[in-house]
């Protein structure tokens, strides 16, 4: 037993010599930092009395320029005054001697101008004046705020060890945030920032992963990072060249893309939809989505909330097909079975309706910065393009294969995607295919350009239904979003928000989902 005593007080004496040990070397630290301080402290004073030692030395020179332009001056006038001086001493010299009267008389009369004119040069054409003023305006007031206002000493009482992190899910592609929260040592959370909190991030290869770390100045950080890959990362946090309680923090990034939102259920009530097909989502916050099998368009927030529908116009025998916004925030609808374009407001007002001799079977039609309808027809394997007014502009295609969906890219580049994805120029010319990755055969739902490099598109193949991400200008694929945990089924028209979210109708599911996709 004395052994066992024995051996759990030298444990003791070990940790004590240890914490012992510990908060010497702070001591140490603190002296350090105090020097590094102080002589910081001193580096920025210096500063300031230089920069007041090169006003003084500008208020000086300014004086001695004044003077010496006032001295010049002056100088001159003496001049001025003497050569006249001479002038007159001149004339008089030998008058002693003169007797002529009428001599005389003249350099009377001349002398008489001279005391007249010599009136302009009496007053010195300069003055003394000078005068150094501090106080016409607020500047010295300003100087001594800004002196008392200059500099601060900062220190802070967090403690290391009771400061936590929370690592929320994460998934490959999409930024993620870590916020950290700072607590002194009795535990009470700070309520002001400036710590100096050290990010390491790392995946399971070893691999440094950038972070992006953001003081919110009341006692928690967030840092934000980009994984590009799914696995192992490994976390570490320190304060004061301290871990922080729990670092490292290990945790695993997901391949998989859940949903964060999802609304509708198979019916026919305000929270239900009948085979959605797609949607559109306006400036002002709503969304409208194309509920063909309810023969209504449904009118959600951009969070999901029910605001109303607008029924019929343009949706007859169930066969609504495709919806785009225009530049004058009307909806454009097109009718598969009636072949035509209808163009209603978001009342549901009709404001004209249109149709073409050579339409067989038009599903899906978007509008570009002109206001130009473009309309797919998958009958007619072609694309047709209209004035605003819906006038016909012309015709393009024949070779496709199953239209499926038509968007517009950034230039007013033609979009138009069956088993393939092909850009084409306003004109109909073809520029360029962007190569979908999937296995065997596949059918595109859905296509837009979201404004920011980026293609979203919907596939499906015999692996199952998900959302492609491309680069728009190199047309690399980036990644998928799978929805694991809440899978796609026949994911048909697609729109983004301007927060790096897309929205697709799941037509199989008969719901819309709400995905991050940075």
């Amino acid at each position: 037993m004395s052994e066992i005593l024995l051996y759990k007080a030298h444990l003791c004496i070990s940790k004590l010599n240890k914490a012992a040990e510990n908060v010497n070397d702070e001591i140490t630290k603190l002296e350090s930092t105090a020097e590094e301080t102080f002589e910081t402290i001193n580096r920025s004073v210096q500063e300031i009395t230089n920069a007041i030692e090169r006003r003084r030395c500008e208020l000086i020179e300014t004086v001695k320029k004044l003077k010496n332009n006032k001295k010049k001056i002056l100088a001159d006038q003496l001049s001025i005054i003497e050569s006249e001086k001479e002038k007159v001493e001149q004339q008089c010299s030998g008058l002693q001697y003169q007797v002529e009267v009428r001599n005389i008389t003249n350099r009377i009369s001349d002398l008489n101008k001279k005391l007249d004119s010599l009136n302009a040069i009496m007053e010195p054409r300069e003055n003394a004046f000078l005068k150094y003023e501090h106080d016409h305006n607020s500047a010295s007031n300003d100087i001594e705020k800004s002196l008392r206002e200059f500099g601060r000493v900062r220190s802070s009482t967090t403690y290391p060890a009771l400061c936590s992190a929370s690592v929320e899910c994460c998934s490959a592609h999409l930024e993620t945030t870590v916020c950290i929260t700072a607590y002194d040592y009795h535990g009470t959370v700070q309520s002001e920032g400036g710590d100096p909190v050290v990010i390491d991030l790392r995946y399971e290869n070893g691999d440094s992963v950038k972070t992006h770390l953001i003081d919110r100045n009341n006692g928690t950080y967030d840092v934000n990072f980009l994984p590009e890959q799914p696995g192992n990362y490994k976390l570490n946090v320190t304060v004061f060249d301290r871990p922080i309680k729990d670092s490292p923090f290990h945790f695993v990034v997901s391949e998989h893309i859940n949903p964060i939102s999802q609304f509708g259920l198979r019916g026919s009530g305000d929270l239900h939809f009948l085979q959605p097909v797609g949607l559109v989502a306006s400036s002002c916050g709503k969304l409208f989505v194309l509920d063909t099998g309810n023969s209504r368009i449904k009118v959600l927030t951009k969070d999901f909330k029910f605001l109303g529908h607008i029924s019929d116009a343009g949706m007859e025998d169930r066969s609504g097909t495709g919806i785009a916004l225009s530049l004058k925030n009307t909806l454009f609808i097109v009718n598969w079975r009636t072949k035509f374009i209808t163009e209603v407001d978001f009342e549901g007002s009709v404001i004209q309706k249109f149709t073409h001799a050579e339409f067989v079977e038009p599903i899906d039609l978007a509008i570009n910065s002109k206001g130009q309808i473009f309309v797919a027809d998958n009958g007619a394997a072609s694309v047709f393009a209209f004035e605003p007014s819906g006038t016909f502009v012309l015709k393009f295609g024949s070779t496709f294969n199953l239209i499926s969906s038509i968007a517009i890219g950034p230039l007013d580049e033609i979009i138009v995607s069956d088993s393939r994805i092909q850009i084409f120029t306003s004109g109909g010319q073809f520029l360029r295919e962007i190569v979908s990755e999937g296995k065997g055969k596949s059918r595109h739902g859905g296509i837009v350009y979201d404004g920011k490099g980026n293609l979203l598109a919907t596939r499906s193949d015999k692996s199952g239904s998900f959302i492609q991400v491309f680069s728009y200008q190199s047309g690399n694929f980036l990644f998928s979003i799978d929805s694991h945990e809440a899978k796609l089924k026949r994911p048909s028209g697609l729109d983004v928000l301007n927060d790096f979210h897309v929205v697709v109708a799941d037509l199989g599911n008969d719901c819309i989902k709400k995905f991050r996709y940075r």
